[in-house]
């Protein structure tokens, strides 16, 4: 096959159109969040954004919970029914979680007290109906992916993106800076979900697909992997990611990890927009090769080989310009936030990889193994802000975090692909 003929094959499958309706309505997504960034660091002080993050990473935390990664098994079944079975099993597991965190709301004061950080009382009434509605779309989204409605994913994005931006830069406006920034996350989660649900009436059929039946029980049974081996991997994966604003805020302050947190926004929020879509469409992909057994491995090595041709000069040129460039970008005092993004960049490029090839381990139900990855990243990285802290230094604490993601998430890329050799070689067999 000439060149030409090949690249025009490459473009005109159905895995890069869906990966392209996805990215880019991430592109979209990002670009408004970053956009708007330069803005909001000169209305609102690194504190607001400290709390932000604070706030961002219980209820992410509580989100991974609320479904007990049922989400993930919607793709798997081979008819529809046992795939309703499984975001059913989901929605009870989230009305039970949002339930709890609402019943935790009279202990806020209590709660705030043992983070070190008082302001937080004031905004965790917040928390039941971000993970409410975040939770909700965690199915919602699998169950797009399944009946491959990749538009209706896409504008979801957007459309929280657009309100989120918004809503942060009218609050500030309008004098609502204590709490602004968290009430427009809250709110940008309930309007976006709700608009998602509202396109979806005469595409789903809710009625019959929310209708409890008694296999229900058995299907969360045979997908037990899910609550058994995935949700801790990802529960410990979560709160090891988020060591810092668990732990350096009582110990250096909301100020300081404003600005790490705004390291983090800026560097992983392009990162993880890009390789969520690159992972829904990849995940669907093989689970359905893998289902008639045909070989994946060339599939893998081209896109770990073509990741890393664009990303290396990259980042060679982005290490250098990082502190003058945030401190152009979001104004005077946030240089400290591009020191951060410099540290993290090995890691970037390893996180990356491996976020959009991780379905492996969903796809061959090997996640117990990855759970063990997870023990040890938490580990090192545990380690490395406790030392830290120790020796009262943040920047310590910061490199050792990041260079644990590196060392780690390297090795699981190599694990997916050995998992990868195995299928193929048992192909070949």
């Amino acid at each position: 096959m000439k060149l030409k003929d090949k690249y025009q094959s490459i473009i005109a499958s159905e895995t890069v159109k869906n990966a392209t309706k996805l990215l880019s309505a991430n592109v979209v997504a990002q670009a408004i969040g970053i956009l708007i960034y330069p803005i909001l660091t000169r209305i609102y002080a690194p504190e607001d954004f400290g709390l932000l993050n604070l706030f961002q990473c219980i209820g992410g935390f509580l989100v991974i919970l609320s479904t007990a990664e049922y989400q993930y098994a919607i793709l798997l079944p081979a008819n529809d029914s046992k795939a309703h079975s499984c975001l059913r099993v989901g929605l009870f597991i989230l009305a039970v979680t949002s339930i709890l965190c609402l019943l935790s709301l009279p202990f806020s004061d209590k709660i705030a007290s043992l983070l070190n950080t008082p302001e937080f009382a004031d905004c965790q009434w917040g928390l039941p109906l971000f993970i409410l509605f975040s939770g909700g779309w965690q199915l919602l989204n699998y169950w797009h992916t399944r009946k491959k409605n990749y538009n209706l994913a896409s504008t979801y994005q957007v459309s929280k993106s657009l309100l989120n931006a918004g809503l942060k830069w009218i609050f500030g406006i309008i004098g609502w800076v204590k709490g602004g920034l968290i009430l427009a996350t809250v709110f940008s989660a309930i309007a976006s979900f709700l608009l998602n649900i509202a396109r979806t009436r005469s595409t789903y059929s809710w009625k019959e697909i929310l209708r409890f039946h008694s296999d229900d029980k058995e299907t969360a049974r045979e997908y037990r992997n899910f609550p058994h081996f995935s949700l801790p991997k990802s529960s410990i994966g979560y709160i090891s990611s988020n060591l810092p604003f668990f732990m350096l805020i009582p110990a250096f302050g909301l100020k300081e990890m404003g600005y790490y947190g705004m390291a983090i926004t800026l560097s992983f929020t392009p990162i993880n927009l890009i390789y969520n879509a690159i992972y829904q469409v990849l995940f669907q992909d093989v689970a359905c090769r893998v289902n008639q057994r045909q070989h994946i491995q060339k599939l893998f090595r081209t896109f770990i080989q073509r990741v890393i041709c664009i990303a290396l000069p990259t980042m060679a040129i982005l290490f250098f310009t990082l502190p003058d460039f945030t401190e152009l970008l979001l104004g005077e005092g946030w240089r400290q936030t591009g020191v951060y993004i410099q540290y993290s960049l090995p890691w970037l490029l390893v996180s990356f990889i491996g976020g959009s090839i991780c379905f492996v381990t969903d796809v061959f139900m090997k996640q117990k193994g990855l759970l063990i990855f997870e023990f040890g990243l938490f580990t090192i990285r545990l380690l490395s802000i406790l030392y830290g802290i120790h020796l009262n230094d943040l920047r310590i604490a910061v490199v050792g975090f990041c260079a644990g993601g590196f060392i780690i998430n390297t090795l699981e890329v190599i694990w997916y692909l050995l998992l990868v050799k195995r299928y193929e070689q048992g192909i070949n067999a």
